[in-house]
């Protein structure tokens, strides 16, 4: 009997055990925000300048008033604050955490955004949306790009429309932005328009997300599962060259799946360009 007692305890705290990384792993997953830095070098940028980029929220707050994503930002100083989309829930029609949100972005630097799914589907559904970001005092652009001027040169910044349809529908746009002399950002949601498509385009930096970092990440493998990539993605998160253009991946700030994001961290990327 006392074998047998000692066999179940031995069995029950090996149970408690993986129970606590699971739970471990899952609340490093969810809330444990991370800061990923980058560094961009371009021979057309004569001051360096550094971006805050965010992507994913999702509607998740991070302490009051989003204070402990708003004290990273802060941290780091950015020049700029560009996002790249699917900050809301496309079933959840209260967006007061995102445009809290926006609004205290907003009191930090200037704030450019390009749309995700969840908010083309939303602003289809209630009509606001779009408008309710741009009264932050947000720049909004769907196939659309401005000239800025940070730390006295000018940059474009441009932010290509979201649909997961194919690319070919923004060709006009994404064609006539890359002549553009200037160094150019382009926000775009989507990472699969990256390869055999904006990879062959003279893009300095392209900024993106969606892709939830592949949701559940593997060690050596990366992650698990992407909309539109499938299983054991390519592009969820990081950064991916070509002979002319750079990619950088957010893994975003939250989700909108019932599974939760295992050893998956919700990242804020810092991007130093010089």
């Amino acid at each position: 009997m006392i074998k047998a007692k000692r066999k179940l305890v031995s069995i029950s705290s090996i149970f408690t055990v993986i129970a606590i990384i699971c739970a471990s792993l899952v609340y490093y997953g969810e809330f444990d925000l991370r800061v990923t830095e980058y560094t961009i070098e371009n021979e057309k940028i004569t001051t360096p300048f550094k971006v805050a980029m965010l992507s994913d929220l999702h509607l998740r707050e991070y302490g009051k008033g989003s204070e402990k994503l708003l004290a990273a930002i802060k941290e780091k100083s950015p020049d700029i604050i560009l996002v790249a989309g699917d900050m809301v829930n496309k079933n959840n029609e209260n967006t007061d955490v995102a445009i809290n949100l926006f609004s205290e972005l907003c009191k930090i630097t200037d704030v450019y955004f390009c749309l995700g799914n969840h908010e083309r589907a939303l602003d289809k559904k209630t009509g606001n949306v779009f408008s309710q970001m741009q009264k932050t005092g947000a720049v909004f652009l769907d196939n659309e790009d401005v000239t800025v001027q940070v730390n006295g040169q000018d940059i474009m910044i441009g932010g290509l429309s979201s649909y997961p349809d194919p690319y070919t529908e923004h060709y006009d746009f994404i064609t006539q932005f890359e002549k553009k002399a200037l160094f150019k950002i382009l926000l775009c949601h989507y990472p699969e328009y990256y390869p055999d498509t904006l990879e062959n385009y003279k893009l300095d930096l392209i900024l993106s997300g969606h892709a939830h970092g592949g949701q559940v990440r593997l060690p050596f493998i990366g992650g698990v599962f992407a909309p539109e990539q499938g299983l054991f993605p390519k592009y969820t998160k990081g950064i991916y060259k070509s002979d002319t253009a750079t990619m950088i991946i957010s893994a975003g700030l939250g989700d909108s799946t019932f599974i939760p994001r295992i050893n998956n961290p919700p990242e804020l990327v810092i991007v130093e360009v010089k």
